[in-house]
């Protein structure tokens, strides 16, 4: 006699089942085996999600929100940049907003209001201000400890300006960045290779549109199938100046503005660095513009630093080829052999070979 469960064998469903718990008891014990088990009830019984994290950017750590992106697939952190920094930022790419796209992804996708949604690229040349909050260490700390253990550098998957005006639409189809790729389906459960970060310029409310989101279906059976519309959803609410932090396996869509204002966010997305990014970087950031940019950023947008490997900051010297700039606080990748060869380090000797481009 063969025991299935909705016709499918035991044995597999079992021995499936081990192959996803594994990873994460190996690195969480038995909290990461009860994470898996929850999600996959609640995928099947399409019971109500978890809620997720929330996080305050004055007392957490790198860590912390690594390990909640792992296991939930997203976390909210508050007071990752004051309002003089969304200010500053906003009054750069505001002449911006006439010029945006609307329309991506048609209406079937974005819920009958595509044309209500807005979207500015390029934002590290239209915002200097935007580099601090693509380089902030406490979040990219994070990001680096999900994707790291799988590629020797990250880049940026996307970077725009997501304006979600008001109108009253139809929310957009839920869906998984991580879709945008056909690996999705052989990839470690509770492993990502994109993590979206979204800047809060404007207070995200279930009125004005926030986020549906499924903290825990990064851990869901059937990675990289279709999407089961009718799952039920929690909002990603959060103050203007926090960030909601998500992995490419979690289930979202944009939310429908019914509020009077528009709301605005800000992404940066990253990824493992032997994917081709959702934008091509170097053709909307050009050399003749990319070598004025900050060399962190330059290296996130595809321009490939050279680098002596060194096991200490202090012993940093730029090689042929590196772009360095002459300014106190300026950072380099230091190529350390320490399993982080993209950690921010600051130097103290410069160079200005621009051979690079």
């Amino acid at each position: 006699m063969k025991l299935s469960i909705i016709g499918v064998p035991l044995a597999f469903v079992i021995c499936k089942l081990l192959e996803d718990v594994v990873p994460l008891f190996i690195d969480f014990g038995a909290v990461g085996v009860a994470r898996v088990v929850q999600a996959r009830v609640r995928q099947h019984l399409k019971l109500s999600p978890r809620a997720f994290a929330t996080l305050d950017a004055r007392t957490a750590t790198s860590a912390e929100l690594a390990r909640y992106l792992r296991l939930d697939g997203c976390v909210c952190v508050e007071n990752v940049f004051d309002d003089a920094t969304r200010e500053q930022v906003l009054a750069e790419l505001t002449p911006h907003f006439e010029t945006e796209t609307r329309g991506i992804g048609g209406d079937e996708f974005g819920g009958g209001g595509a044309n209500q949604t807005g979207r500015v690229g390029s934002i590290v040349l239209k915002s200097e201000t935007s580099h601090k909050l693509a380089l902030d260490r406490l979040v990219l700390g994070a990001v680096e400890d999900v994707l790291l253990p799988h590629t020797k550098k990250i880049g940026f998957k996307v970077m725009e300006t997501i304006r979600m005006l008001p109108g009253g639409h139809g929310r957009q189809a839920l869906h998984q960045e991580e879709g945008q790729w056909p690996i999705a389906k052989d990839w470690p459960v509770g492993s990502d290779y994109t993590v979206d970060v979204m800047f809060a310029l404007s207070d995200f409310t279930a009125a004005n549109g926030a986020t549906h989101v499924i903290p825990g279906s990064n851990l869901w059976s059937g990675r990289g199938g279709k999407v089961d519309d009718s799952m039920p959803t929690i909002r990603a609410e959060m103050k203007k100046g926090s960030v909601f932090m998500f992995t490419g396996s979690l289930v979202h869509a944009g939310g429908s503005n019914h509020a009077d204002d528009p709301r605005i966010g800000l992404v940066f997305g990253y990824q493992v660095g032997f994917l081709r990014p959702e934008a091509n970087h170097v053709l909307s950031v050009q050399p003749d513009k990319a070598k004025d940019l900050p060399a962190p950023v330059q290296e996130l947008l595809g321009y490939p630093l050279r680098y002596t490997p060194v096991s200490t900051p202090s012993k940093y010297k730029p090689g042929p080829g590196a772009l360095a700039y002459r300014a106190a606080g300026a950072y380099a990748y230091n190529g350390a052999p320490d399993g982080h060869p993209s950690r921010l380090v600051p130097y103290a000797e410069f160079e200005e070979i621009h051979h690079s481009f």
